[in-house]
């Protein structure tokens, strides 16, 4: 039986900023791939580089692949935590900051941001450096300013800043303005992510999560796809295929090899989900990202 006691905590971690430059920088982070026992929040905006390395982010009941040039963006409504693939660590920057406190003294109108645009089971948090190089050539711009210090680097990282955000919102935000979803806490269903998230590689029965949530089936299926926007079962799919994902980047592991490190009975099962996810084999996935 699942022992409830190790599942992680959740817990709130407030950032204090400085009322004149609401903004925290926290430089050369490392996540390494052990088990993840803790989520949090913030009170703020996260947005991450990632400097080195590949791995997973969990946000919100999400599992998502990072790699080296891609931007995290987490707001106060998600928990999150990150954890690289294994045998292997990351290293990141990060900005915490808050949009309208640091840009609205200076600007004639509100910038284009709602934390519910950027957050739900339908919002990617890992923005792919490849797919978005303007944001992450803005961004690295800022993290060179808060590193350099000295005379105007306030003004420039504001600036800078909200040249990002107005990117951000044209790239993804615009598409989640009109219909804001409803972040729904998932915290009745933290039993089961944790079994899912932890346990991925392993046959999981879904009455057993649903009895670890201390719900009847019906139950819990409902309220999991409220919070997660997806059955337990193609959850359990995802975790796989957002594992199989890291390791086809960051190894050279063969792709037999990574279909049962990932839970798939068999290779030609492991094929057959990839290809109805991604449109393309895996072999085809791992020539095409490391070009």
């Amino acid at each position: 039986m699942h022992n409830t006691q190790n599942i992680p905590a959740l817990y709130h971690s407030q950032v204090e900023l400085d009322e004149s430059f609401p903004l925290k920088a926290h430089l050369d982070g490392v996540r390494d791939d052990g088990p993840i026992d803790a989520y949090h929040t913030h009170n703020v905006l996260e947005v991450g580089l990632c400097l080195e390395g590949s791995g997973l982010y969990h946000v919100g009941g999400k599992v998502i692949p990072f790699r080296q040039g891609d931007i995290s963006l987490i707001t106060p409504l998600e928990w999150h935590r990150s954890q690289s693939t294994p045998g292997s660590v990351s290293r990141w920057h990060w900005l915490f900051f808050d949009p309208v406190r640091l840009f609205l003294p200076f600007l004639s109108q509100p910038i284009p941001y709602n934390p519910q645009w950027y957050a739900g089971a339908g919002f990617c948090n890992i923005l792919s450096g490849s797919q978005y190089p303007q944001l992450v050539s803005v961004f690295e711009e800022a993290l060179a300013e808060v590193m350099r210090g000295g005379p105007g680097m306030r003004d420039n990282v504001r600036a800078l800043l909200l040249v990002f955000m107005n990117r951000l919102f044209h790239a993804v935000g615009r598409f989640y303005s009109t219909g804001q979803p409803q972040v729904v806490n998932p915290i009745r269903i933290m039993p089961a992510l944790d079994m899912l998230t932890r346990n991925y590689r392993m046959p999981l029965r879904i009455a057993d999560l649903a009895r670890a949530c201390h719900m009847s089936l019906r139950n819990f299926q409902l309220h999991f796809r409220r919070c997660t926007g997806q059955s337990p079962q193609a959850f359990l799919i995802h975790c796989r295929l957002q594992a199989a994902v890291t390791l086809l980047r960051g190894t050279d592991l063969p792709i037999a090899e990574i279909a049962y490190q990932c839970g798939f009975g068999s290779l030609s099962s492991f094929n057959r989900a990839f290809r109805s996810q991604f449109r393309k084999s895996p072999r085809e996935y791992r020539s095409s990202v490391n070009k």
